[in-house]
């Protein structure tokens, strides 16, 4: 009989599991490839359904396909490959918003470029998408992840100053009124009309646009009675001089004459009224423009002051805290103890060893006191009284 291979020799010969999910990614990538290439749309718009349809694909696909793998399986490749895909994805997004922007938009340069720094601060989806423009070989992990806590940086204090000093100024308010204390700007503003030709920010330049806006609705006013007046003298001239009580209707035979005769009389009256009507509405579409631009303005400026609020109480907290820590625990020099004062010289009795240190008060020399003292241990103390 012949022997059956062993479990280990059996399981040398298959494919490793790894080797065979990546076969079948690779495959079905292709075939998906193959169908959006070689699907058939007529007409000139050709790839916008097909990347709106990879997009519904994945948001049904992938949410139904993700809660069906093992636990066993889930890696940290898995992950990694979920945020590349949805970086890539974001990033398709924010360029093509930007390309919406600078194409559509009909705001002057400087105003094309804040418009859009504002629009990428407030386009985000994933914290670590937002940044992927930003990411740096010091920001990744080991494992090549993204570290947040290097991405996402708050704003510190002096660069939200920096922030509300230039927005300030391009607003127009007077930020050295008040000394640069931010919370006591009132941003609430009214629209007047006033001509300025050299106005710098945008309060002036759209009180500058209300001006002309004003003017242009007057010269338009003006260019219509100028044209009222013009038809009415022809009006009355034409009565008179074809002698006719009424003016000819549409059904008259002489209506296309009277019309193309009062075209022809009034020409140079309609044309200078459509010409003001052309230039109002074009000064009411500029000043919307700069009105809407100053109102997105105020209000970044109303957040900054918040988060400036904020960011200055919890400055002035901290280094409160770090002023009442001093005051508990003070460094200062060591103070010395004072100097131990020497003992007190006791008066001695007869008795007295003669230890006793000599005195100022003493008289006679060193050697006599040596002399009595060993006179008072050898002999009897009335002897040396004597």
């Amino acid at each position: 009989m012949a022997e059956l291979p062993s479990p280990r020799k059996a399981t040398t010969v298959k494919t490793p599991d790894g080797d065979k999910r990546k076969e079948h990614a690779e495959e079905l990538c292709s075939r998906i490839e193959e169908v959006v290439n070689e699907y058939d749309i007529g007409g000139s718009d050709t790839a916008l359904p097909k990347v709106m349809g990879l997009l519904l694909a994945n948001q049904k696909l992938i949410s139904k396909l993700l809660p069906k793998i093992n636990k066993s399986h889930i890696t940290q490749r898995l992950v990694n490959e979920l945020f590349l895909g949805s970086m890539e994805i974001e990033n398709a997004a924010k360029y093509m918003l930007q390309k919406y922007l600078l194409e559509k938009c009909s705001y002057t340069s400087d105003e094309r470029k804040k418009l859009l720094v504002e629009c990428r601060k407030s386009y985000r989806m994933l914290p670590l998408a937002a940044n992927v423009n930003q990411l740096n070989g010091n920001q990744l992990k080991a494992d090549g992840s993204v570290d947040l806590r290097l991405v996402e940086k708050k704003t510190s204090l002096k660069r939200l100053e920096t922030k509300l000093r230039k927005l300030g100024d391009e607003i127009g308010y007077p930020l050295d009124s008040v000394a640069h204390d931010y919370s006591l700007i009132d941003t609430k503003y009214e629209v007047q009309d006033v001509e300025n030709t050299k106005a710098t920010n945008l309060i002036e330049k759209l009180n500058h646009q209300r001006h002309l806006t004003g003017q242009a609705h007057g010269e338009l006013a003006d260019a219509r009675r100028l044209y009222k007046e013009k038809t009415d003298t022809f009006k009355k001239n034409y009565l008179e001089n074809n002698s006719l009580d009424v003016l000819p209707d549409e059904e008259d035979d002489c209506y296309e004459a009277y019309r193309a005769q009062l075209k022809e009389d009034c020409k140079s009256e309609h044309d200078k009224m459509q010409e003001w009507k052309n230039q109002e509405a074009a000064t009411v579409s500029v000043f919307e423009i700069k009105k809407d631009a100053l109102i997105e303005n105020v209000r970044t400026f109303r957040k900054l002051v918040l988060e400036w609020k904020e960011a200055k109480s919890a400055k002035n907290h901290k280094k409160r805290k770090s002023t009442d820590s001093k005051k508990k625990s003070p460094k200062g020099k060591k103070v010395k103890p004072p100097p131990t004062p020497p003992p007190t010289q006791s008066s001695s009795s007869d008795d007295d060893d003669g230890s006793r240190a000599p005195s100022s008060c003493d008289s006679g020399d060193e050697s006599d006191q040596e002399l009595l003292r060993k006179a008072k241990k050898t002999f009897p103390a009335r002897l040396v009284s004597r």
